[in-house]
């Protein structure tokens, strides 16, 4: 057991005052508050079963109705635990927080949109610009002679294409088919 303190730098009686357990986790003075906040996952296997107690208690979680011996390893289990419940709690509210960032802004009394009213605002918004536009289009008379002469441009233009590709492919139809007959007639001869 002496080797232990030893190694915590702790001897003796030094071993349960709390200037030593402030010392043992990097704090000046000993301060119950602060204490309870500077308990990590990560540091607490190094904590003696009085800083356990100590700190416990702070938190008002010590195991004062357990029945049998209290040891280190009981001490150690429920703080373990309940780091693990605070880590779970701030887990959830930095979720919270970032469903509700994503959802959108708040509204003006302070109600967070839902995704349902959002989309639909959206929506909204993006069918009063198509009408906007439209009335854009319908007020100048060029706009439709415009778009008329360009799509039958365009027509023109396919129905050209059109044409070069089946009298290319007709071509390429006799040729291959007058190339299969001479090929039978030969295999049979």
């Amino acid at each position: 057991m002496s080797e232990i303190l030893t190694k915590r730098g702790l001897s003796g009686r030094e071993a349960g005052t709390k200037t030593q357990f402030a010392k043992g986790i990097g704090l000046e003075k000993f301060d119950e508050m602060t204490v309870k906040d500077t308990i990590t996952s990560s540091n607490v296997h190094n904590l003696s079963l009085f800083e356990l107690r100590q700190s416990l208690k702070a938190r008002g979680e010590f195991l004062d109705d357990y029945e049998g011996p209290i040891n280190f390893e009981i001490l150690l289990n429920r703080m373990v635990a309940l780091l693990g419940e605070d880590k779970a709690k701030e887990d959830r509210e930095k979720i919270e927080a970032l469903e509700k960032k994503k959802l959108g802004a708040e509204k003006e009394d302070g109600t967070v949109e839902t995704l349902q009213e959002k989309l639909a605002r959206q929506k909204l918004e993006r069918k009063a610009a198509a009408i906007e536009r439209s009335r854009q289009r319908q007020a100048d008379k060029k706009y439709f002679e415009e778009k008329k002469k360009l799509n039958d441009e365009a027509e023109k233009e396919v129905g050209k294409n059109k044409n070069k590709k089946l009298e290319g492919d007709a071509g390429e139809v006799v040729e291959d088919g007058a190339g299969e007959g001479e090929g039978e007639g030969e295999g049979e001869g």
